[in-house]
């Protein structure tokens, strides 16, 4: 029988203590896990809430300016189960002066009627200014109120900028709208940061009849801000000149500016930013053939293997040449890069052999990606799954002068810094740290730095690059007062038309270095599709990165 009793008491005692954990868990949820929501919920009873701004963040250039343009919307707003209550008699004629200037503005506007009511229980009307300024003074009307917000604007001219560089690190969201990005991408890695903000609201407070009795911004405290490497300034002006009018029949330019010593950059921007970026290859497979630009990284692999030297003598047979006039003749490896000749550097490449060049390829973080954007392309050898260029085909002796094999713009940047650098690999980076909303640094990031070529031939490659705007294919870009040196490529591709024909294509690269107030600057000048008789990298990319120096050269 005892053994009964004691049996029964301890579930007893068991049961009690479940139920007492149980409150306790209760209590500790409602208290600390719960209390804002429950706050939240509290509040509303005797106020309405409204996001003055529609984005989480501000997302800063490297000067602490916002990189993001904003436009004002305008809402009216009516909450049924109060408006409801108003008195015709007494309030007769505010109410008639809503329904009025509300269907003056739109017709459909009519409060008479039963309106669609979100979750919120609330009716919106998106209205303009002038609308706005005539219904904010209306005042002791239950259920109704006006506010204005700020909303980042992605347009420019009607069409969504969705490609402009800020655009993609806003949107966490592939195509779709629906599914995320890939958890490694930049765009996450700025999301995971600021998806706990707190936008910034108006509190309308009303009393127990629903009718409005004062109204006060909150403004978050603890937000995450990104802030970006870019120059908004430097950004602006570029702009405007890819927008002159003797660049008019340029549909797409991409341009790309860093410090070379860095890796920051300080403007990345493309034309029409309502197409697929081009700075990032985004409509691609990986990216485009690179053409004379790539002779860096076959010079590079020569000389760092001590396959040719600088005076080595090569004779141009004509056999890769566009010029059917003639040849180039002999040429030393040094002036065989000033003129570009494709011929020679597909015997230097022979001499520097694949592997070599290969790994200078991969040095330089060709076939990689450069800034994690969920929607950039990688470089890549154009060639069947397995084979790699050779001697026997002649495929090596085309990809010595960047044909059958892609790059995207981005990653270009990192072969002209390696020359400035003395050989100093810089990774690019655009994400210079996260701060609050006074500016003051939460996280800051770097990038990374190795040697990977030698002082003997960034420098030989440097004085090349010089030469190749003072007497060369970048003349159109020689300025005495200024250090500029640089490398132009013109390639050829083919590509499918929206017509499903094979279309034959050409595209410019101007890749090249500055030098302002004793500092260097490396930029990119990609034009995609120029026409492919009559123009050539010289006459398109070369005048607007002239055009671009000019420009900013003194506010940077």
């Amino acid at each position: 029988m005892r053994y009964r009793e004691k049996k029964k008491a301890y579930k007893l005692l068991t049961l009690f203590m479940v139920i007492f954990l149980f409150l306790i868990y209760r209590m500790v949820k409602f208290q600390i896990f719960d209390a804002e929501k429950l706050t939240t919920m509290a509040e509303s009873q005797y106020a309405y809430e409204e996001d003055t701004k529609d984005n989480k963040y501000k997302l800063l250039d490297t000067k602490g300016n916002d990189l993001l343009k904003y436009k004002e919307k305008y809402y009216a707003v009516l909450v049924p189960s109060a408006f409801k209550d108003n008195k015709e008699e007494k309030d007769e004629e505010k109410l008639l002066t809503i329904m009025y200037i509300l269907r003056n503005y739109n017709e459909k506007y009519d409060i008479t009627q039963n309106q669609t009511i979100d979750s919120s229980g609330k009716n919106y009307y998106e209205i303009d200014k002038i609308t706005y300024e005539k219904l904010k003074d209306i005042k002791g009307v239950k259920g109704f109120y006006t506010y204005k917000k700020q909303e980042v604007d992605k347009n420019i001219n009607d069409k969504k900028e969705a490609w402009k560089l800020e655009n993609m690190l806003l949107n966490p969201y592939k195509n779709d709208q629906k599914t995320f990005k890939d958890k490694e991408s930049l765009e996450m890695k700025i999301y995971n940061r600021v998806k706990d903000n707190k936008t910034s609201k108006i509190i309308y407070k009303k009393d127990l009849q629903g009718e409005i009795i004062s109204k006060e911004a909150e403004e978050p405290k603890s937000n995450i801000n990104p802030k970006l490497t870019l120059d908004s300034k430097v950004q602006d002006s570029i702009r405007k000149i890819l927008n002159k009018k003797e660049y008019k029949a340029f549909n797409q330019v991409g341009v790309i500016l860093s410090e070379s010593e860095s890796g920051k950059i300080r403007a990345m921007v493309q034309k029409d930013e309502t197409l697929p970026n081009v700075n990032i290859g985004a409509a691609t497979q990986n990216g485009f053939p690179p053409g004379s630009i790539f002779k860096i990284i076959t010079e590079e692999a020569a000389l760092e293997n001590n396959k040719v030297s600088l005076k080595d003598s090569f004779k141009c047979t004509g056999e890769f040449e566009s010029n059917k006039k003639g040849t180039h003749g002999s040429f030393s490896t040094k002036e065989a890069f000033i003129v570009s000749c494709n011929d020679i550097f597909s015997q230097i490449g022979r001499k520097a052999g694949f592997e070599n060049i290969d790994n200078m390829v991969k040095k330089h973080g060709l076939y990689s990606k450069v800034l994690d954007l969920h929607y950039e392309q990688q470089g890549a050898i154009q060639m069947e799954k397995g084979e790699k260029p050779n001697l026997s085909d002649g495929t090596l002796s085309l990809v010595s002068f960047g044909q059958l094999i892609r790059i995207t713009p981005i990653e270009a940047v990192s072969m002209v810094s390696t020359v400035v650098n003395n050989g100093v690999y810089v990774k690019p980076y655009v994400l210079e740290s996260f701060v609050d909303d006074k500016n003051n640094t939460i996280e800051e990031f770097n990038t990374t730095k190795e040697q990977i070529i030698g002082t003997y031939s960034a420098n030989s490659l440097k004085d090349q690059m010089k030469e190749v705007v003072k007497r060369g294919t970048a003349a159109l870009a020689y300025d005495s007062s200024i250090e500029i040196g640089g490398k132009t490529g013109t390639n050829e591709r083919q590509e499918v038309n929206d017509k499903g024909k094979m279309e034959h294509l050409s595209d410019a690269w101007f890749v090249g270095f500055f030098k302002s107030n004793n500092k260097y600057y490396t930029m990119v000048v990609f034009i995609p599709k120029i026409k492919t008789k009559g123009e050539s990298a010289g006459t398109t990319s070369v005048p607007i990165f002239y055009d671009i120096v000019k420009e900013i050269k003194d506010s940077i």
